[in-house]
């Protein structure tokens, strides 16, 4: 969905030259859902003419990384320019999964720059306790007119669990200013404060194995408006035959945005099901209230759901088949605002261990869009692959169509070839 978002859209690394090694640039003190989501995303760098990675030991305990990027920005005024990215890592092993780090990023464009530098670490007391923490500063300025914004963004988290359970505590402080340019951040200008525990209670009976009460509070200040937001949630998750479950729960929660304070407080249902070997589904539905993020924000509500259909006949081939929907109703006159939904079908073929197929279909109702999507892949070794693929983009005319017709028009088409080759000296 990029429809009614309060921050941009998180898109996974998925070019090869990135991934590889990309865990060592994870750091200590979040998780999951956390609203600095990473300091170094490389998916910021979008369209690099030079790329230069570096990473190693040296001794037992000592880890490197470092990454060089010269990315082209886009065209402005008939003008062509580039960004430096410059990313420095640092990580000293201490015992089992313990470490303590360094961090240094640096984005230079045409006068303007930003850099953050940092310490993290994750140190286990047990095998059940850890405790992690980060402390980062920034350093931001947009273009040569401009002031230079300092930020900082600190936080710590403590966990302990077990097969009874988990605990989870964490502190985060973001500053307003905090900017990070090679990272992934969703909100500045919070104090939070979480705390959550899930009991496990195993049943083993012959039907139901366990049963998964959940408890988490959130409580965040919002510095720009100095207004306090909540969030305090209750859900059962019920753990039955095979690797299948069910979870309920219910969130009361507020919001600041721009100031105001909006009611966000919903009930939701998730489900995840194998039925046999070859098929499986999930599903994860809420309703509840919600905010229309416009610069004259109001109060709504609606609904979402996704869900996911896999049909694996053999090894060989995958079928898979999405659906993710949302809306969203102005509550002071229950008028619709939108309603978004797209469809999704991924079906992979792996003919054998050198030939690879994937054909991907999407229809988007919102934008009234069909993307399709094939790839073939013939790998002699890992490392040395070529690749053939092609893809489409159809989209329906906002002008009035003759009757029957469906009305969507090929907008876009593209065909590419990729080939690499791996050596070993």
């Amino acid at each position: 969905m990029d429809f009614n978002q309060r921050y941009a859209l998180f898109y996974p690394e998925k070019r090869p030259f990135f991934l590889e090694g990309k865990e060592i640039f994870n750091f200590g003190g979040n998780a999951s859902g956390d609203p600095l989501g990473a300091i170094v995303h490389t998916r910021t760098i979008v369209d690099p003419l030079v790329g230069v990675k570096l990473s190693g030991k040296i001794g037992d305990r000592n880890m490197l990384a470092s990454i060089y990027a010269l990315d082209e920005l886009p065209e402005t005024n008939g003008h062509q320019d580039q960004a430096q990215f410059a990313i420095f890592r640092y990580k000293r092993a201490l015992n089992s999964d313990s470490y303590v780090g360094g961090i240094l990023t640096d984005r230079e464009i045409p006068q303007g720059f930003n850099r953050v530098a940092g310490a993290d670490g994750h140190y286990r007391f047990s095998e059940s306790s850890a405790v992690g923490f980060h402390a980062f500063m920034s350093q931001d300025r947009t273009d040569s007119l401009s002031e230079t914004n300092k930020g900082h963004a600190f936080g710590v988290d403590l966990t302990k669990g077990n097969r009874n359970g988990n605990l989870r505590f964490a502190v985060q402080d973001i500053s307003e200013n905090f900017r990070t340019g090679t990272g992934y951040v969703t909100r500045t200008g919070i104090a939070l404060f979480s705390a959550g525990v899930v009991r496990s209670l195993h049943v083993n009976g012959r039907f139901i194995r366990r049963l998964d009460p959940q408890v988490n509070a959130t409580q965040i200040r919002d510095e720009p408006s100095g207004k306090y937001e909540t969030s305090e949630s209750f859900d059962l998750r019920l753990m039955y035959t095979g690797s299948s479950s069910i979870q309920a729960g219910y969130v009361y929660s507020t919001e600041i945005y721009l100031a105001q304070k909006f009611d966000t407080r919903a009930l939701r249902l998730v489900a995840s099901n194998q039925l046999s070997k070859q098929i499986s589904f999930s599903a994860k539905y809420i309703r509840g209230l919600k905010i229309r993020y416009t610069d004259d924000p109001f109060q709504g509500y609606g609904d979402d759901l996704t869900g996911s259909f896999t049909y694996q006949p053999s090894d060989k081939l995958n079928l898979g088949l999405n659906l993710t929907y949302s809306d969203l109703y102005q509550s002071s006159n229950l008028t619709k605002v939108y309603d978004y939904t797209i469809i999704r079908s991924r079906n992979v073929s792996q003919l054998n261990r050198y030939l690879f197929f994937r054909g991907i279909v999407e229809y988007n109702s919102f934008r009234k869009r069909v993307l399709t999507d094939f790839l073939a892949s013939v790998t002699y070794i890992p490392g040395t692959v070529i690749h053939f693929g092609y893809g489409s983009i159809c989209e329906k005319p906002e002008d009035a169509l003759p009757r029957g017709d469906l009305g969507f028009r090929e907008t876009a088409r593209s065909f590419f070839f990729k080939a690499s080759y791996l050596w070993r000296l």
